[in-house]
């Protein structure tokens, strides 16, 4: 395995010499990891998209829609999943049909 020497400023050495428990060379080498990772993907996505016709704008309103979605579809998700619970803890009082709204 090949080593890499890494400068750090003094003050988060220190802080970081308060948790000697922690295996920093790992944290440090999950982060490349991570780092290069990503790099992959966006890769992929740019050959992907590298045809695409569409604009910025286009894909902005695209994105909306999918975030407006998953948002409604993981509401809907809390709300079957605690709709017994939050019936219990108000008292009983009558259920709404919505219980965690989106503002738009």
């Amino acid at each position: 395995m090949a080593n890499m020497t890494l400068a750090i400023p003094d003050e988060l050495h220190a802080v970081m010499k308060e948790h000697a428990d922690i295996r920093w060379s790992e944290v440090a080498r999950k982060a490349i990891v991570d780092r290069l990772h990503m790099l992959e993907d966006l890769r992929k996505m740019d050959d992907l998209t590298k045809n695409s016709k569409l604009t910025q704008k286009d894909v902005r309103e695209l994105s909306a829609k999918i975030n407006e979605g998953m948002t409604r579809r993981l509401i809907d998700e809390y709300n079957r999943r605690h709709q017994h619970s939050l019936g219990v803890l108000a008292d009983k009082r009558p259920k709404k049909k919505t219980l965690v709204r989106v503002q738009r």
